[in-house]
């Protein structure tokens, strides 16, 4: 989760405007994620951040491409 928050920092989030558990079930998240077998990507907004996460990491995915969560 420390991955999910410098990300976001390094967007330009201001941590005290906005926390992490608003936006997701963090917990779930990890659970989701360290407990799978398969290859699992989890998408997401944070304002106007959008990330892509994985077991291996965070990106920040492209503004042009939409978020499924979006559509």
């Amino acid at each position: 989760m420390i991955d999910i928050i410098e990300t976001l920092e390094a967007q330009g989030l201001d941590r005290e405007k906005s926390q992490l558990y608003d936006y997701i079930d963090v917990d779930a998240l990890e659970q989701l994620l360290y407990s799978s077998n398969g290859n699992v990507e989890v998408q997401f907004a944070v304002e106007e951040i959008r990330l892509t996460v994985t077991p291996e990491g965070v990106d920040v995915l492209d503004d042009k491409a939409p978020c499924p969560a979006d559509e």
